[in-house]
């Protein structure tokens, strides 16, 4: 749960999370090779960072709170509420867009970003820290409305992408 923690605060720093309505499917990929898939939303600072594999999670983060919601039971969350973890400052750098830096720097975290274009949304994201180092890609993106239900955790809906 930790790594999945640190993944999402990376891309609240990172991302045009109060820019613009985006979703995207990601790519996780892990030093060791592993990979996960999954659906990434992103629309007025609320994000969802939902994993496509039946025994992880869904991430949802409304500016306020992150909840934590198993994807095998979506009526059973946790939520989270310290402003002192790295999604916290991940939402700060979201004001970048669309000059976003190449380099982010925060705490024990380090954040590479590469895009295609000045006006693209970001290609890849690198995150390296001492525990944890992976790249996330970000595919097939597409800036068509969201609906804000799918930020929602009680009653959880599903996502279509």
């Amino acid at each position: 749960m930790k790594k999945i923690s640190l993944i999402v605060i990376a891309l609240c720093i990172v991302l045009p999370v109060k820019a613009l309505e985006i979703s995207c499917n990601f790519e996780e990929v892990y030093t060791d090779g592993s990979i996960q898939t999954g659906k990434f939303f992103s629309k007025n600072g609320n994000l969802r960072y939902e994993y496509n594999a039946h025994h992880l999670y869904t991430i949802l983060y409304n500016q306020k709170k992150i909840y934590l919601i198993q994807n095998f039971n979506t009526t059973t969350y946790q939520h989270f509420k310290d402003q002192d973890n790295t999604i916290y400052f991940l939402s700060k750098i979201s004001s970048d867009f669309p000059d976003f830096k190449d380099k982010y720097l925060f705490d024990n975290f380090t954040f590479l970003v590469e895009k295609k274009t000045s006006k693209d949304f970001i290609n890849r994201i690198g995150v390296i820290s001492k525990n944890l180092n992976l790249s996330i890609y970000f595919n097939s993106c597409s800036s068509e409305p969201i609906s804000d239900d799918i930020f929602i955790h009680k009653p959880f809906v599903i996502s279509h992408l």
